[in-house]
């Protein structure tokens, strides 16, 4: 359950930090002064940068809850 929780949280925070990174690539693309450029360009690799990170973690997070789980479905036996 805080998987799933945890998931859809991570889920909707990517989304959010999607439309801020597109929004900084299009201002690198519109930009003329190369000296903004340049900043934009740095903001724009720090918040990949983090995404990245967080990627990483979730992947992580969920492999390690995937181990606990077990490999074959228990069945209990019928006594006779």
């Amino acid at each position: 359950m805080r998987l799933i929780i945890f998931s859809l949280f991570f889920v909707s925070a990517v989304f959010a930090m999607d439309l801020d990174i597109d929004s900084l690539a299009e201002k690198v693309v519109q930009e003329k002064n190369t000296n903004k450029k340049e900043q934009f360009l740095e903001q724009l690799k720090i918040k990949l940068a983090k995404a990245n990170n967080e990627a990483k973690e979730l992947a992580a997070a969920v492999i390690r809850e995937k181990r606990k789980l077990p490999l074959a479905v228990f069945k209990e036996k019928k006594s006779e």
